[in-house]
């Protein structure tokens, strides 16, 4: 089990890196071949800075005149806005670029000097595809433009052109996914290589002389730093090398002071000195921020960090400064543990979230959640230990068996302690159904979903109470072929997981085995994986697809509920508005949640991070996906379905469905769903507090037990009944080892 230490002091210590003391250059004795150090035993401070203004995503970041300014593209509610910005991200000046040329597909880039440059797809009045390159000032004049008339490739209107990069008198671009080099003038000077034998292009960008430098894997998988030789039009030898193994996640951007320039990796950046050697400032890990979700960073000249992070879920910009604190700072603040699944991103949000709490640090314990379910080995082991985390993530079902054995402290008691948050604030429903036998409240989700199986009334109305095989006798010829695979989780209904045990109807599932039986596979089609469809194919194979429910062809949807919108859709759109009907009663899915552990030395500290999942400023932040569990904010959410500009003014929402393709045939089915109405929204309600929560997922073993047997069923090996047997016993031993 890995540990991961985040801080949380002022607005929150997080990371661990070293002190400025501490960094070296880590030469190696070869000159020019350099490594990098790691970044351990040092937190860092975390204040919210101000975004520029009108813009809900960065585009483009980069720095200019040595990194005394920045130029900065962004996309909001007045479309696209550029700006410049100082060296520390702020005091923003918008620029007038009326005479920039909007094309489907362009990038842009910014030389040292301050001039823009622009690399663009645009169609001609015959038709044809060109490729543009226009120039501009800070003052938004157009300075030139040129058509790049003698580059050999064809390029449409869906041409991706990125990664620009320019010195003034060369211009480097991605355009579909090889690199080109280009003269400033519009001349093609060829595809960007290198002659070290397997060497790879991974990136490429200025220093802060305003000189092009690319980033090279060669053969034997070390980073290189090479220089662009302009006479020869081919890349250099390299100057600089490196064992850096993570991949590269960005452009190399401009250094400022001691710093010629900065590397970008998967863990960390990296900043390059004259010399060529490494000094590692900052560690995404250890930070909690996500590389993948960087747009843009800059490095003060007292050694801070502002880094610029894109939010997808909530289209917003959020901006960071990041500060060292000595270690010595963080001796006297208590240490709360969490407990979460090292394949998500639960630690970052939890960071994100306690910015509002000063007064303690986190400490991060990792489990693999994905490791089959040996992670219950290390929990349990920790529990024994009296080394558990002080808070757990948890989503399993054994975690309440856990809590019978008191593991976990009942919520209850530290919410109704509490004046800021109340359980009359959460959906009493959702409560009810968390509840242990005894009424205690062990584990709190922030947020929930629903599922369920709906199908037409006209089809499943017949079939109430009904034997499986009567119901498939029932079925209309429209509908496809029914395969065995349909009723894989046929089975769940006879496992009892909280209790341990499995008990089949004998009668029930014999009947379903059998009839089953008559059913081909899935995998018993015939596959040629030489036939290829043509376009028309493929535009009546979509389009059936998409309508198959309308069109009687299929007879279960299982729907996956995240909002009221989706469950409006659903009623109104999938089925085309013919009435439909729930196969079962449906099933309450809940988001991340959280336990207290009863080793936990300060439960009303662990409490005061944990409440912050339920505010509104946590559900704004769009960390989520779901409805949220608080009551008031769930009405909110159903209201703003019900209100929002519905797709046409008159008619209310669209739901359509179409498969245009390149001859010109189109199949397209469209459904006007009207507007929500207060019956919608109630039906809804009355859907949420109906769902049954069937704690956790089943283990994996179990399918992988079920499909071992039920093959040998089908294939003859046994029969109904001795399958049965030994389905039962083999899943009933595994659960009994679980418990």
């Amino acid at each position: 089990m890995k540990k991961i230490s985040f801080a949380v002091a002022a607005a929150i210590l997080c990371g661990a890196f070293f002190s400025c003391a501490e960094k070296s250059n880590g030469s190696e004795s070869s000159v020019g071949n350099f490594s990098a150090q790691q970044l351990s035993d040092i937190a860092y401070t975390k204040q919210k800075v101000s975004v520029p203004e009108n813009m809900s995503q960065l585009l483009i970041c980069r720095p200019f005149s040595g990194g005394e300014r920045f130029f900065v593209v962004g996309y909001g509610k007045d479309g696209v806005t550029f700006c410049t910005a100082d060296k520390e991200l702020q005091n923003t000046e918008k620029l007038d670029m009326s005479s920039f040329v909007t094309s489907q597909m362009y990038d842009m880039t910014i030389t040292e000097s301050g001039t823009i440059c622009q690399l663009s797809c645009e169609t001609k009045e015959d038709g044809s595809s060109r490729l543009m390159y226009y120039t501009y000032n800070l003052s938004g004049d157009r300075l030139s433009f040129a058509e790049m008339d003698d580059f050999g490739e064809t390029v449409s209107e869906s041409t991706n052109v990125h990664e620009l990069a320019s010195d003034g008198k060369t211009l480097f671009a991605c355009i579909g996914v090889k690199y080109y080099a280009f003269t400033t003038s519009g001349k093609f000077l060829g595809e960007l290589k290198s002659d070290m034998p397997g060497a790879t292009l991974k990136k490429y960008g200025l220093n802060a002389d305003g000189e092009l430098v690319c980033a090279v894997r060669d053969e034997s998988g070390k980073l290189c730093l090479c220089r662009y030789d302009a006479e020869k039009c081919r890349i250099a030898d390299p100057f600089a090398v490196y064992d850096l193994d993570d991949s590269l996640s960005g452009e190399l951007i401009s250094g400022r002071g001691d710093h010629t320039m900065y590397i970008t990796t998967m863990k960390a950046i990296y900043g390059v000195r004259a010399d060529g050697s490494l000094d590692t400032l900052f560690s995404f890990k250890e930070s909690g921020v996500n590389p993948n979700n960087m747009c843009g960073f800059s490095v003060c000249e007292n050694g801070d960090l502002i880094i610029a992070e894109n939010d997808i879920n909530s289209f917003s910009v959020k901006m960071r400064r990041y500060t060292e604190v000595s270690a010595s700072e963080l001796s006297d603040l208590p240490i709360l543990t969490v407990g979460v699944d090292s394949t998500s991103d639960t630690g970052v949000y939890l960071a994100e979230m306690s910015e509002a709490v000063s007064d303690y640090r986190l400490e991060f314990a990792d489990y693999d959640f994905n490791h089959g379910y040996g992670y219950l080995d290390e929990i349990r082991a920790d529990i024994i230990a009296g080394s558990a985390p002080d808070i757990l993530c948890t989503n399993g079902f054994e975690y309440m068996h856990l809590a019978e054995k008191g593991a976990f402290t009942d919520l209850y008691k530290l919410m109704d302690g509490d004046p800021e948050i109340s359980r009359e604030m959460f959906n009493e429903h959702i409560l009810s159904e968390l509840e242990s036998d005894d009424g205690c409240l062990y584990e709190l989700p922030n947020s929930f979903s629903l599922s369920f199986q709906v199908g037409k009334s006209k089809f499943l109305t017949p079939m109430k109470g009904k034997s499986i095989t009567e119901m498939m006798k029932s079925l209309p010829d429209s509908m496809d072929q029914i395969y065995r695979e349909t009723y894989w989780n046929y089975w769940t209904k006879y496992v009892d997981i909280m209790n341990g045990t499995v008990n089949i109807d004998r009668a029930d599932y014999g009947e379903y085995l059998e009839y089953t039986k008559t059913l081909p596979s899935l995998r018993d089609l015939p596959f040629d994986e030489n036939y290829q469809p043509s376009e028309a194919e493929r535009a009546e194979r979509y389009y059936n697809q998409q309508m198959a429910f309308r069109l009687d062809k299929k007879l279960i949807y299982n729907c996956g509920c995240l909002s009221f919108y989706h469950y409006y859709e659903m009623k109104y759109g999938v089925f085309g508005g013919e009435e439909v009907e729930f196969y079962d009663a449906p099933t309450l899915e809940l988001g991340k949640k959280f336990a207290i552990t009863e080793q936990c030395s300060d439960k009303n500290l662990a409490w005061k991070l944990l409440k912050n999942l339920y505010s509104e400023s946590f559900y704004e932040n769009g960390r989520f996906s779901g409805q949220p569990v608080i009551q008031t904010l769930l009405e909110k959410s159903v209201a703003e379905a019900m209100t929002d500009d519905p797709d046409d003014p008159e008619k209310g929402y669209e739901f359509s469905m179409n498969s245009p393709n390149n001859e010109g045939i189109d199949y397209y089915e469209q459904i006007y769903m009207g507007f929500p109405t207060q019956d919608d929204r109630d039906e809804y309600m009355e859907l949420l507090n109906s769902a049954e929560y069937k704690s956790a997922r089943l283990p994996d073993k179990l399918y992988e037990i079920v499909d071992e047997e039920e093959s040998r069923f089908y294939a003859g090996e046994c029969t109904a009944e001795q399958c049965m047997d030994v389905l039962e016993s083999r899943m009933s031993i595994y659960l009994s080892e679980q418990n």
